[in-house]
């Protein structure tokens, strides 16, 4: 079974937002909430290499942001953050308050930084940020994911356009060439108890939502044996 962990953040100017797609803080919940309910032997986690770019205060449209697109932005006049702390980031810019893309979509960012980098900039008179993927980010993931008991995982997507430092890594990982990383000892039946009590909150709370499906993607690569 492969999760697809990515599109936290579409490329869609409703909720929740600009933002970046796979944050630790939430690739971490969704680990876990998948191995409470699926045999690890049979669980891919998939992340991604790519990100969005959205305007901030027009109504140009939101674009997708590979590596080499990144590139070209940093060339230009920008300013690169790496954590990236909306909320602060937010808070310190004069221009903020016509940020009407990012400004009613502030409180899911709270206390929360992330360690994807991103962009921000202006072009045509319109402010954008743009998140997308680097060697770094993706290495920070892939801690996470195989500090977890995994069958493997897969990527969305493995192209030219990506950082060449992250085929480098994933080189390194094949090969078993990367230094060791301290398990998580992980109960997946406190995980699932844990969720019950989640679930049970006042009936005038509840609301009613519809789970989204996705087509799975061909691109998997098997963890390597120890």
């Amino acid at each position: 079974i492969k999760i697809m962990a990515y599109e936290l953040h579409p490329r869609k100017y409703r909720n929740p937002g600009p933002g970046p797609q796979a944050p630790n803080v939430w690739l971490k919940d969704i680990i876990e909430y998948s191995l409470a309910r699926i045999p690890s032997e049979k669980l891919y986690m998939a992340i991604p290499t790519y990100g969005y770019d959205w305007a901030l205060n027009c109504n140009a449209r939101a674009k997708a942001v590979y590596f080499d697109t990144a590139l070209k932005i940093k060339a230009s006049k920008s300013i690169h953050y790496q954590p990236t702390d909306i909320t602060k980031i937010f808070a310190e810019n004069s221009r903020s308050k016509s940020w009407k893309n990012l400004s009613k979509f502030m409180y899911i960012h709270e206390n929360k930084v992330y360690e994807d980098p991103s962009l921000w900039y202006n072009s045509g008179g319109c402010d954008r940020v743009a998140f997308y993927m680097n060697r770094k980010a993706f290495e920070d993931k892939m801690t996470l994911l195989r500090k977890y008991k995994l069958a493997g995982f897969s990527f969305w997507q493995l192209l030219s356009d990506n950082d060449p430092e992250i085929n480098e890594y994933l080189s390194l990982l094949v090969t078993n060439k990367l230094p060791p990383v301290e398990k998580i000892n992980f109960d997946p039946h406190q995980k699932i108890e844990e969720d019950k009590k989640d679930l049970t909150v006042p009936k005038s709370n509840a609301k009613n939502t519809k789970p989204q499906g996705k087509t799975l993607d061909k691109t998997t690569m098997i963890l390597p044996k120890k």
